[in-house]
């Protein structure tokens, strides 16, 4: 408990300059955070959320989709004090599919990606999704399949997807995605939740 205290009575005394800072907020900054976080438990991560000019920032307290951190990210926001001005939340929350996300050289639009799935050999309570994203080449693979795993848990919400997903591999778009079985990815949610429940 002393290690989560240490850091809600660091984050406590800078909250608001850390909630008057403007977008993207300076990099020193987040390392501050990013320092004082990793005090507690160096696995885990953070985004803040909101804008300077509203009421409420948000602390979003991440684990990177790792479930075996699931537990500190919960400690650590259970306690969290009351913070005027500021919201805590554990896990990123689910954001839809309305966004885009660059890899290099490579712009990834949730809404262009196609996605079919099928029960894990690893558990039969979680699926292996296969990506199929505009601009993947072997190349970019490794990147590419970063970029999902966050599209992925910043679209249908960090607990869901490591609770559901075991694993996902991007590919090419075939020339027809739906005659070989894809669905458009923005369904994947619903996707899941009419058939992985």
């Amino acid at each position: 408990m002393k290690e989560e205290q240490t850091f809600w009575n660091w984050f406590g005394a800078n909250a608001c300059r850390i909630a008057r800072a403007k977008s993207p907020i300076a990099e020193d900054l987040l390392d501050e955070v990013m320092d004082q976080l990793h005090r507690y438990n160096n696995g885990l991560y953070f985004e803040i959320g909101g804008h300077p000019d509203l009421p409420d920032r948000e602390l979003i307290v991440t684990a990177e989709g790792k479930p075996e951190l699931f537990a500190a990210v919960l400690q650590l926001c259970e306690v969290a004090p009351e913070i005027p001005g500021w919201k805590v939340i554990a896990f990123k929350q689910p954001m839809g599919f309305k966004f885009k996300i660059d890899v290099g050289a490579v712009q990834i639009d949730p809404a262009h990606a196609w996605f079919k799935c099928e029960i894990s050999k690893n558990d039969s309570h979680q699926v292996d999704l296969t990506i199929a994203v505009p601009g993947y080449r072997e190349e970019n693979a490794t990147d590419v399949a970063w970029a999902c795993q966050l599209i992925i848990q910043s679209a249908i919400g960090e607990r869901i997807a490591t609770e559901r997903i075991s694993s996902v591999n991007p590919c090419e778009i075939p020339e027809d995605p739906q005659a070989e079985g894809f669905i458009s990815l923005i369904f994947l949610a619903d996707f899941l939740v009419t058939n992985y429940q």
